[in-house]
């Protein structure tokens, strides 16, 4: 029986997968994190959201409301939803732009696995934007 080995993807993996998705070229499959890679204390308050980048160690939970409209090139918009589920949405901001969502994925917060992938590198961004992106889930 063949087993896959257990991979982590590192923002550099990412960074360069949205760099590709931003440069035209086709990257090839969709590369999404196995597992979620923020810490605990990192993540936003049920009902609020976080900004995460390599330049503010220490975010701030703040309101959902046009969030991704100020999160800066390279950073990650986490979405929590207030429901008490398991769940938050990651949305990957472009590496060119403040607020271009180039890709989005849910993890189950008891494993930090991906549990789905709402937006490939290159297609649009979910209907209404991250801030509602749970809604779509399946979850």
């Amino acid at each position: 029986m063949n087993s896959f080995p257990r991979r982590a993807v590192t923002p550099a993996l990412v960074a360069a997968a949205l760099v590709a998705a931003c440069a035209g070229t086709s990257p090839g499959p969709a590369i999404s994190p196995v597992e979620l890679d923020i810490r605990g204390s990192a993540l936003p308050s049920p009902g609020w959201c976080r900004i995460v980048s390599q330049d503010s160690p220490h975010p701030r939970s703040q309101s959902c409301d046009q969030i991704e409209r100020g999160a800066p090139p390279g950073s990650r918009v986490l979405y929590r939803p207030a429901d008490g589920s398991r769940r938050i949405v990651v949305c990957y901001v472009s590496l060119g732009d403040w607020g271009v969502i180039a890709g989005a994925d849910v993890f189950d917060l008891d494993t930090g696995r991906n549990i789905e992938v709402l937006q490939r590198i290159g297609e649009p961004p979910p209907p209404g934007g991250c801030q509602h992106a749970l809604l779509l889930t399946h979850r």
